[in-house]
Parts: structure tokens; C-alpha cells; sequence
């Protein structure tokens, strides 16, 4: 209960305190910084231009997005993880946005990419 009451005094103090640009909430997780949700698998996405036929792959990008909405300041590395998936093949995209919030990252993406094969 004590360690709760300091919490809670120094947040109270924190957030009285203006913010720096480089760590404002409204400006570091705005714009393309966005926070999003989770995707399930998107199939046949529509293209612009051309896929090779012959093109068969994954692209995985892993970075932070804040689930939560920040208590004080924030830095652009903070936030949650999550796991963005494309997956090429036969000229055609799948897509998928997985949080990996308590489970093995790696077992996360197999399991994502075992969703979209």
C-alpha cells in the first residue's frame, strides 16, 4: 500500500508537468505513429501494379505500438510489440498485425504465418 501511495504521488506530480515534444503523447503516437489494432489474416488484398507470378516470401517487420494509452510521457520505443506479416505468393499479398503480448515472439510468427499458408 505504501509503494501504491508513492506510485501515485509521483505520477500525480508527473503529469502536472508539461511534456516535451519529444516525449508528448499527442506527438510521438500521432500521424503515421498512430497506435493500431489487430488484423486477422487478410487474403487476395488488392494490388496496385503487379506481383511476379514466380515472387514467394514473408516480410515481417516487429516494432513497438502501445496498446494502452500512455500514463505520462512516452518514447517512440515504447509500447507494446507486435508483429506486422506479409506473405507473397502466386501474385497475390496476405496481411496480419499480431500483438505479442506474453508469448514467445518466435512461436508468434509461426504460428501467424502457419494462419496464412
Amino acid at each position: 500500500m505504501a509503494l501504491d501511495a508513492v506510485e501515485g504521488a509521483f505520477v500525480s506530480h508527473e503529469i502536472q508537468q508539461p511534456l516535451p515534444k519529444t516525449a508528448d503523447p499527442s506527438i510521438q503516437i500521432a500521424g503515421n505513429f498512430t497506435p493500431v489494432t489487430e488484423l486477422p489474416v487478410q487474403h487476395s488484398l488488392p494490388i496496385v501494379g503487379r506481383i511476379p507470378d514466380n515472387m514467394r516470401g514473408v516480410y515481417v517487420q516487429n516494432g513497438a505500438n502501445p496498446l494502452h494509452e500512455p500514463v505520462a510521457d512516452h518514447h517512440f520505443f515504447d509500447g507494446d510489440d507486435m508483429v506486422d506479416v506479409v506473405h507473397f505468393k502466386d501474385g497475390s499479398a496476405s496481411l496480419t498485425w499480431k500483438y505479442t503480448i506474453g508469448i514467445d515472439v518466435y512461436s508468434s510468427i509461426f504460428n501467424v504465418l502457419n494462419t496464412m499458408l
